[in-house]
This record gives structure tokens, sequence and C-alpha cells, in this order.
């Protein structure tokens, strides 16, 4: 699923090239939709406590000493600046200006500055300069002078721009750069898609934790489930990729049930089935949106939206989502024939894994362009 008529917007594209491809796709999107239906997205950076303070301090000519002095008591996740008021220096430095005070709550994340986002790219059905403001962005390595939307890439959408992330990564450069080796040294004209997915020395040296330089499983977390989960197929690798994130839980258990399946819990025929691939775990999205789908008999698309909810349960808008959720799925999955105990250990399962998943990747079906 790609376009979801439930959804209300559209979702990010997001594509991985080597870091000296960015400008080369831009300048692709440039010629294939028109250059004024293209430009990159504008992002701010804002003012933060320490450095508000230094430059309020410094516009009133207080003493950098004591300026220095108090800043370092300043923490680095600072929601609202009042929080500030709740430790000590902090507190008797404002007693003494406060007027400063008073300054720098007023422009406390304020934009700064602004840069070009290193990889943002709007593509609008109508010339840029009809909707939005812009400047000339950054020349492309060719010299290619395009545009720069003076909109963020959140109010890109808003005025119906589709947002593409060209992201660069040197990990994608690697492997481009292995198969020129090969050509050179061994003679083996091949490309990406040529590289057999059952090799079992291949998989051995995986399991070794010989990762340096693979995405997503070079650091010691990545490390550290490999030794776990043993993967001996892509479908098991995609499961590596998942746990790695944040949000996903159930490791152990997905574990113990891939030795021994015999300890998959078991729910209703419906729900098994959707966790049969998972050993009973939820670690994706697309996990998650089957069970809500047909816990709920929903179309897939409207299960998307609660996912989205459950995943920021309190972003504003999401909160009235949740409550629906959370009290409509069981009476709905018990009318659909699922007995209580069972709606209700998934209905927990579902609120106990519903942060940041990553979705399944569909390796079947997954081409690589160079």
């Amino acid at each position: 699923m790609f376009l979801n008529p439930d959804r209300g917007h559209l979702p990010d594209i997001d594509s991985d090239f080597g870091p000296t491809r960015g400008s080369e796709v831009f300048e692709h999107l440039n010629n294939l939709y028109g250059k004024d239906h293209c430009c990159n997205i504008i992002t701010f950076s804002n003012l933060q406590a320490r450095a508000i303070i230094k430059d309020v301090c410094r516009s009133f000519e207080i003493p950098l000493s004591e300026v220095n002095a108090v800043t370092k008591f300043v923490p680095n996740d600072v929601h609202k600046f009042n929080e500030l008021l709740e430790i000590k220096e902090l507190k008797e430095f404002f007693d003494k200006y406060d007027r400063v005070y008073r300054h720098c709550e007023k422009l406390y994340g304020s934009p700064r500055h602004h840069s070009q986002h290193p990889a943002g790219i709007c593509v609008l059905p109508f010339p840029v300069t009809d909707i939005m403001p812009v400047e000339n962005a950054t020349p492309t390595v060719n010299e290619m002078v395009g545009l720069m939307s003076q909109f963020e890439k959140e109010n890109t959408e808003l005025v119906g721009g589709v947002k593409l992330d060209i992201l660069k990564l040197s990990n994608q450069e690697a492997l481009y750069n292995q198969m020129d080796v090969l050509k050179k040294e061994y003679g083996l004209d091949m490309t990406l898609r040529d590289i057999p997915l059952d090799d079992d020395k291949t998989w051995d040296l995986i399991c070794s934790c010989d990762t340096a330089g693979i995405f997503q499983m070079e650091s010691d977390v990545g490390k550290g489930v490999i030794r776990q989960v043993k993967p001996r197929n892509m479908e098991e690798l995609s499961a590596v990729n998942a746990f790695v994130r944040p949000g996903t839980s159930g490791l152990e258990n997905y574990c113990e049930a891939k030795v021994d399946q015999t300890k998959i819990v078991k729910y209703h025929p419906i729900i098994d089935k959707i966790l049969a691939p998972t050993y009973g775990g939820i670690i994706y999205q697309e996990t998650i949106m089957s069970l809500i789908a047909k816990m709920m008999n929903i179309s897939f698309g409207k299960a998307d939206i609660y996912r989205r909810a459950l995943e920021k349960p309190n972003k504003k808008g999401n909160v009235e989502l949740v409550e629906e959720f959370k009290s409509e799925c069981v009476p709905r999955a018990i009318e659909n024939g699922i007995s209580k105990e069972a709606a209700e250990k998934i209905q927990q399962a579902i609120l106990d894994n519903a942060g940041y998943l990553f979705n399944k990747s569909h390796w079947q079906k997954c081409r690589v362009a160079r």
C-alpha cells in the first residue's frame, strides 16, 4: 500500500542514493516535471535556551564571565523557557536581571537562521511560485540553480506538494564501489540484483557479527540483536532490522518461538495467521494495521489512521482516535468471533508496541537502481 485514500495527506517518499548522487536526482526531477514545478526545502534553526541567554546578555552588556558561569546550568532538553526558573542558579540570575528573562522568554524558539534541507525535495502539480515564496537553492554539482521554498516541509505538504527525501548514504556508494572492483579485478559484470540471497557463507558472516559498514547492523545494538536472532534468511534479517528500532519489543519471545514454535501464544485463527511470520510478535507497522483491520472489521487504510495515532498518542488530533480505538476495538473484535480475553490481550499488545515501529522490508519486490 503506497497511497491510502483514508489517510488525508500524502506520504513522504524516501529513497536512498550515494552521497554524490543527490544533486543528479534533483536535476532529473527538474527535467522530468519541469524546473518551475520542483524545489528544495528550507529548514530553520531555532534559538535555544543557552544561546538566547548569551545573545540577550551580550546586548545588555552583562559581564561575559557572569553569563558563562550561569549558562552551564542550562539543560540541553528545555521544552519551555520558564522551566529554567526551577533551577536555583538560573532563578537567582533572572531575579537579578529581570529584563533579560523577559526578552529571552519572548525570543525563545524563534528562528535564528535558515539553511537548505539536506535531503528534502518538493514536487508540485503547478508552478512553485504560484503558491510559495522561493529563493535560489544551492547550485548542484553541474551548476544548475534550482529553487528553494520558504516554507518548511510540513507546510509544503499543506499546499499540495509531494515531499521526497533523497537520502545520501555512504553505505550505498560503498556497494557500487564494490561492484566496480569485482568487475575490474575478477571480470564479474554483475549488479546488486544478481547477488544471491541464500548464500550460506554470507549468513555465517552476518551471524558472526562481522558487520562493519553494513547499514543498521554495524552498531552495538544491531550486533546484539543479530546474536540473539541468528538470522538465516531475509525474513529474519528484516526482523533484526525492526528490532534495532525504538518502539519494538518482544525480542526474547521472538527468539524463543523461532527455536520452539510450540511457545507461540495462540489467540484466534484470524489473529494467529497475521502473527505467524513473526512467531507471534508485533514488530512491524503492517502487523499492527492488519490486526486492527481484522479485529475492528475496517479497511487497511482506516487501520493505518489508528496506527499513526497510536504511534504519537499525545499529538494534537490523535487523542480522540486513541480513545476511540481503546473503547471500540474489543467490542468489535467480539462481534467478529474473537473471545473477549484474546481481544483484550491483543489490544494491549498493540498499545505496548505502537511506538516508532519499522515498516516491513518487502525485499521480494525491491529493485535496486544504480
